[in-house]
């Protein structure tokens, strides 16, 4: 009978590390087997081109840097459409939900206190609990933003149209809702 060959340590320790890895990205795909398949990292959860109805993403994701009690980190990216409009899109990532909600608040008190002497109507998102936004008609740029929660990240998004194009509140804040809601279905209930 042969005599069995004597594994070295090294050998074993590579052994385990490549089951160990086998193990976690089999439990990868198990766990991403459901219908939803979640971004995977925070600049995926940004907008994406056509979300926000008429706008494109038209730069690449500038890291953000907040004094914020939690924050981990952050990124927006600029999106342009049409006729002068322009417009954002943003992600904050804190260690808590409660830093998430607290940046949320404070950014939409900031854009709204920004935004004045414009007339100010506020506005929810059907569907997206946490959303919160505002609608900003006058001259010489009206605006529309929108903040909101997922778990410990807080994301954002807005427009600004040259005075002229703005026809209501309601047509101001629709671009901004119906991204908001796009956003929200394609991340769910994840964040990073």
């Amino acid at each position: 009978m042969p005599t069995p060959r004597r594994l070295s340590p090294l050998r074993i320790a590579l052994t385990v590390l490549a089951v160990l890895v086998l193990a976690g990205v089999a439990a990868a795909l198990l766990a991403g087997g459901s219908k939803h398949h979640g971004p995977t990292g925070p600049r995926s959860y940004l907008l994406r081109s056509g979300e926000q109805p008429g706008y494109s993403v038209t730069s690449t994701p500038n890291h953000v840097e907040l004094a914020a009690p939690g924050f981990e980190t952050g990124f927006q990216e600029t999106l342009g459409a049409p006729q002068g409009r322009a417009g954002f899109t943003l992600i904050v990532v804190f260690r808590t939900r409660t830093g998430a909600l607290a940046a949320a608040s404070s950014y939409l008190r900031a854009a709204e206190s920004g935004a004045r002497p414009r007339k100010i109507r506020p506005f929810t998102v059907a569907g997206v609990r946490s959303a919160r936004g505002f609608t900003g008609q006058g001259a010489p740029v009206s605006l529309a933003n929108a903040y909101w929660t997922v778990g410990r990240c807080m994301l954002g998004s807005g427009l600004d149209l040259p005075n002229a194009t703005a026809s209501s509140a309601d047509a101001l804040a629709k671009p901004v809702i119906a991204g908001v809601e796009s956003q929200s279905s394609r991340i769910a209930a994840h964040c990073p």
